[in-house]
């Protein structure tokens, strides 16, 4: 079971990542928003067909009555950071995805990718479940992208082998980004 996360400000380019990965290779998507989007959902009482609305590129960003006058975006860190996090710990959104995959896999040589890395605690369930040596961190560099305002950050653990750090540059030319993606999944699986 290899585990890929990958590791960008918004905007450059992860969810495009994994389903490019999805689509070539047959890669599991999976995500930490998951257990999150499930209790945001309860908490603020919107159904799902709704939520999936707002939550576009552009909608998510925009403040709505329903959620107390927060965005999409808002209520998800507000639910994360003020909520979760210091009631479960800081893990916590990784522990039920670690979990979740561990169970599907059941000792399957299968590729999952993540597609909303940014939190060091939520790669440590992992690196326990599957080892250092089968977790690799993608950084995607993307000019004009940042975390300015997010929650999320590089993801910089001492438990993650130095080499299974990897880079790729978006530059917005999509066969180029692609064919580096290409390079790493089957660096990944060789």
């Amino acid at each position: 079971m290899k585990i890929i996360i990958f590791n960008s400000p918004p905007n450059a380019g992860k969810d495009e990542a994994v389903r490019y990965l999805v689509r070539e290779y047959g890669v599991f998507p999976f995500s930490f928003k998951n257990r999150l989007k499930q209790i945001t959902l309860q908490i603020y009482g919107i159904d799902e067909a709704v939520w999936d609305s707002w939550y576009t590129r552009e909608g998510k960003e925009i403040p709505r009555p329903e959620l107390d006058g927060k965005s999409c975006r808002e209520a998800f860190i507000h639910v994360s950071e003020v909520i979760i996090k210091p009631n479960f710990g800081k893990d916590y959104f990784g522990r039920v995805e670690a979990r979740r995959i561990h169970s599907i896999a059941q000792g399957k040589g299968m590729v999952a990718a993540c597609s909303d890395g940014g939190f060091n605690e939520e790669i440590e369930p992992f690196l326990g479940l599957f080892g250092p040596e089968n977790l690799y961190v993608v950084r995607i560099h993307r000019p004009g992208c940042s975390f300015e305002g997010d929650s999320r950050n590089w993801i910089v653990n001492e438990n993650v082998l130095k080499n299974n750090y990897l880079d790729v540059i978006n530059d917005g030319k999509l066969h180029e980004y692609w064919m580096q993606l290409d390079l790493i999944y089957k660096n990944i699986v060789k």
